[in-house]
């Protein structure tokens, strides 16, 4: 019976590179139970366990620091914990890429709207959610500017709603009618989804 495997052998059986083998050893993760005086790593069949945990839970994107705790403290409540908090994880993972392929859908049919030019029509459109500045804008340039920064210094914490969001300007009816373009009302920005923000810049409103 051979009590002692290469890190050649342990790379083979479960799959890890040897340079992973030499990182998890440097990082204090897996290391071997035994260096002869030439520098080569054995391991004896007791390790093989550590190292299919190992394995199961980097699969599963558990980070590294949290399966260095779990061998080190390892017990089933700690584990048990471990994989209910990788749950919730992949919960959050999940509502994100759905966020995103509704998203991505919204802009291909936009797309396709604009593909067809040919003809003006009125469409009642899905609910939309916009931040809008308060304030009349009579300088345009100036006004635009620092109102924008303000918006996106205060939707720093909301990058993915901001992400798929879009830049508008409000005019009133009579500048729309006689060509003033940029004499604008407002300024803001819409998006599909709801964002519960309000401060003294700007606040949600829905259309």
């Amino acid at each position: 019976i051979k009590y002692l495997f290469k890190i050649g052998e342990i790379s083979k059986l479960f799959g890890f590179s040897k340079e992973t083998l030499r990182y998890y050893y440097k990082i204090d993760l897996f290391k071997p139970s035994k260096i002869d005086d030439n520098g080569y790593r054995y391991y004896t069949p007791s390790k093989l366990d550590d190292l299919s945990t190992i394995r199961i839970l980097r699969k599963l994107n558990v980070p590294i620091k949290d399966i260095k705790e779990n061998l080190n403290h390892s017990n089933l409540d700690k584990t048990q914990s471990l994989l209910s908090n990788r749950v919730e994880n992949i919960d959050e993972e999940i509502n994100k890429l759905v966020y995103y392929k509704q998203n991505v859908q919204l802009l291909l049919n936009e797309l396709s709207d604009f593909a067809d030019n040919s003809s003006v029509e009125l469409r009642t459109r899905p609910k939309l959610f916009s931040i809008i500045i308060d304030s009349i804008i009579d300088d345009f340039e100036w006004s635009l500017l620092v109102s924008t920064d303000n918006i996106l210094k205060e939707l720093q914490p909301f990058n993915l709603w901001f992400s798929f969001s879009q830049n508008i300007s409000i005019i009133s009816k009579s500048n729309l009618i006689k060509g003033n373009y940029h004499s604008y009302l407002s300024n803001g920005i819409i998006s599909h989804k709801p964002l519960n923000l309000r401060t003294k810049n700007f606040k949600s409103k829905t259309y």
